[in-house]
């Protein structure tokens, strides 16, 4: 990922995936109108599937938050 230099070498980068995954996830949404974003367990059998979507949407952006909020790096607590 871009924030801890993962991405280096890669094409497309990795922002270049956060901005795909940013446009198409409001359209898995908006399918239900609960907010879910999986319909039948087919879509993702992984019995927590909505609970870590849910985390990982956190995580992801705290952590963007951070790095773009600090002039420091506070991705590495010392």
């Amino acid at each position: 990922m871009s924030l801890t230099a993962q991405d280096t070498g890669i094409d497309p980068a990795a922002a270049v995936w956060e901005r795909l995954h940013n446009e198409e996830q409001p359209r898995l949404m908006d399918r239900f109108t609960d907010g879910r974003t999986y319909g039948a367990s087919g879509e993702n059998t992984y019995y927590g599937r909505e609970h870590r979507i849910g985390a990982m949407a956190g995580q992801a952006f705290l952590t963007l938050f951070v790095a773009r909020n600090d002039a420091g790096n506070r991705l590495r607590f010392a």
